[in-house]
């Protein structure tokens, strides 16, 4: 038991270091969003790829999708469509990325809780299919 709780907890801190916290690599994900601009977030780097907001929502919906694979969830509650890569607003104003990144912050604290309050020993368990 033990083992599983120390398998939990480090699962937790690297969940916290990718996103926000001090990380090993550099910049985390979210820092790696501070000071975005709609100008910026919706740069292509050449014709048809994608974009820095087509990212931010993509991990949105995985971090959603994860979270919902852990707890025996449906997927199909993601406030946002189409699956994977949502579609960026219509009108992508500063006002909507800022609603974006609070969506990518939502689903973080949520993945973060569900696998806080996981019973340790259910790592050991296989995920979905």
């Amino acid at each position: 038991m033990a083992e599983s709780a120390s398998r939990k907890a480090l699962l937790l801190s690297i969940l916290d270091q990718a996103f926000s916290g001090r990380s090993w690599n550099g910049v985390t994900l979210r820092g790696s969003l501070r000071g975005l601009t709609p100008a910026l977030a919706l740069w292509r780097p050449s014709p048809g790829r994608p974009r820095i907001w087509d990212y931010l929502l993509h991990c949105a919906y995985w971090k959603h999708t994860v979270r919902r694979r852990i707890s025996g969830g449906s997927i199909e509650d993601f406030p946002r469509s189409p699956a994977n890569f949502p579609a960026v607003p219509a009108r992508p104003t500063a006002a909507a990325l800022r609603a974006d990144i609070r969506l990518l912050e939502a689903e973080q604290r949520a993945l973060r809780t569900t696998v806080e309050r996981m019973p340790a020993g259910h790592l050991a368990k296989r995920a979905g299919r």
